[in-house]
């Protein structure tokens, strides 16, 4: 594999058999299956070093979709990006809302801040300008 993103395009679209969060262990981990013109490869897809997590289970516009009604899961994307959320709540202010990391499935996201991306052996640490610093 020459570089993150052309590795990460083999599984777009790809259905995902399994999915693990282990936050103690600071890990997220994907068994996905993708077929391509009748040829299916599997792949396990991690994320580690992964010091925050936010879940947004659907777009802002769409109230309609009902993640628990799908027969599957797709990851639909995987962008290595710095993204920032926002809060009012003083509370929450007080820990970093940065990430760069987005997982995108289906009409869902999940947006994780980590260090090193991990596919079928492969390991690509996210360069430092996607890295949150502080």
């Amino acid at each position: 594999m020459t570089d993150l993103n052309t590795a990460l395009q083999d599984v777009y679209a790809s259905v995902i058999r399994r999915f693990h969060v282990d936050l103690p262990n600071k890990k997220v981990e994907f068994d996905l299956e993708s077929t391509d013109y009748g040829n299916t490869t599997t792949h396990k897809l991690a994320f580690t070093g992964c010091t925050s997590c936010l879940w947004v289970e659907k777009m802002k516009d769409d109230s309609t979709f009902d993640f628990h009604a799908c027969d599957y899961y797709e990851l639909t994307s995987v962008l290595v990006r710095t993204t920032t959320a926002t809060s009012t709540d003083q509370w929450l202010r007080q820990y970093p809302l940065e990430y760069n990391i987005a997982v995108e499935i289906w009409d869902s996201a999940l947006l994780l801040h980590a260090q090193e991306v991990c596919m079928d052996g492969f390991h690509f640490p996210i360069p430092e300008s996607d890295k949150i610093i502080g």
